[in-house]
């Protein structure tokens, strides 16, 4: 079946990501509708997508009944109420992280749709970064042996604010670099590693721009002890482990110099990743998963780093380690749609990307890291 889909919103969100991958997957999904307030936005909508159809409100998406599916890409102060209004007019949605700025909004988001039958699927996105999914092929094929340090990095240089009138630029509920960049690393350390035992926030205003109370830099550092728990994470990750984990996250906007990614240490080896995924530059320079075979291919100069011994090799005398280049995986952003389309046809929420319940435990995560810091203190979960 093909879904007819509506995006709220004409910022970055809906002209780069979702628009140009839903338009690349004509045999899922149909871009009929976009929400657009500003008589400028819906100009700009009919200039960049010829043939979808722009509204002004809310109301004309839900009165709808040919719609079947909304993307919600506005502020995330705007998240929830939006959220519950598409699902009680029976639409599936699409939420861009955060799902909401509140762990209690989130909770009632699921609740409704389990109620009503319908799906939440929410854009982290970064979960098919190149990175990310180079390193989690390394991690499987046992190179790391058991991972002890993780340190991931998402880092920006930008010494002003971009206008006092950019919602992520208020101390808005949901604002803040927490919220922005960080929500990308507690996704994916959550992805992989599962729920830590405890959370340390760290915030910093490094520009000491007002509002001060909106953080410009972060560590958020989460700590998995020994354990005995069974399964696996939802990357496939044995969730036991014999030795601990520090999972170490941070993200400024004051970095200049080259942007090292993740620093990933294991008692039989250690990976180094240099730079960022290509997906988002690409797409804004006007790239599609449909008619570009590149897309999400890094460049072989900042290919990733391994330092590894033999698993099975004596401790006591360990080789010299190998080194090696590691040639990146491909992103593959459209993989969202293509789970999201999975899951619709299935009436099978399993099957999404990222099911709800992750992405609230995001923003619970997000809310204790700034907890953590105001309160200076570690708190155990």
């Amino acid at each position: 079946m093909v879904y007819n889909v509506a995006i709220l919103g004409t910022g970055m969100s809906c002209f780069v990501f979702h628009a140009p991958l839903l338009s690349s997957l004509p045999e899922h999904f149909k871009l009929s509708t976009i929400l657009a307030r500003r008589p400028e936005s819906q100009e700009e909508v009919k200039q960049r997508l010829p043939g979808v159809k722009t509204v002004a409100t809310l109301d004309e998406v839900c009165a709808d009944a040919s719609i079947d599916l909304v993307v919600i890409s506005t502020p995330n102060e705007l998240h929830f109420e939006q959220a519950k209004q598409c699902l009680n007019a029976g639409k599936h949605i699409v939420v861009e992280k955060p799902l909401t700025p509140t762990a209690v909004e989130a909770d009632k988001l699921i609740s409704l749709a389990k109620s009503k039958g319908l799906l939440i699927a929410v854009y982290q996105n970064r979960r098919l970064d190149s990175d990310l999914l180079t390193l989690l092929k390394v991690i499987r094929e046992g190179r790391l042996g058991q991972v002890t340090d993780f340190e991931s990095h998402f880092d920006r240089f930008r010494l002003f604010r971009k206008s006092e009138k950019v919602w992520k630029e208020q101390a808005r509920p949901g604002g803040g670099q927490v919220y922005d960049l960080g929500s990308h690393l507690i996704d994916q350390s959550l992805y992989l590693f599962g729920k830590p035992t405890s959370i340390t926030g760290q915030t910093y205003s490094r520009r000491q721009l007002p509002p001060l109370e909106l953080e410009d830099a972060f560590t958020v550092t989460l700590e998995y002890g020994p354990s005995k728990a069974t399964g696996s994470s939802s990357a496939g990750l044995p969730l036991s482990r014999e030795l601990p984990l520090t999972v170490v996250l941070k993200g400024s906007t004051t970095s200049l110099g080259p942007n090292m990614r993740y620093i990933v240490k294991g008692d039989r080896g250690e990976f180094r990743k240099a730079g960022v995924d290509p997906q988002e530059a690409q797409l804004i320079a006007g790239k599609t998963p449909a008619k570009d075979d590149d897309l999400g291919i890094e460049d072989d100069n900042i290919a990733a780093e391994l330092w590894s011994i033999p698993v099975s090799c004596d401790i006591t005398k360990p080789p010299a380690p190998q080194h090696e280049k590691i040639k990146s995986e491909k992103g593959r952003y459209l993989d969202f749609y293509r789970h999201l389309h999975d899951a619709l046809e299935h009436k099978d929420a399993s099957r999404l990307l990222v099911q709800p319940e992750e992405a609230r435990e995001v923003i619970h995560l997000c809310d204790l890291a700034h907890q953590s810091a105001a309160a200076q203190k570690t708190i155990a979960l």
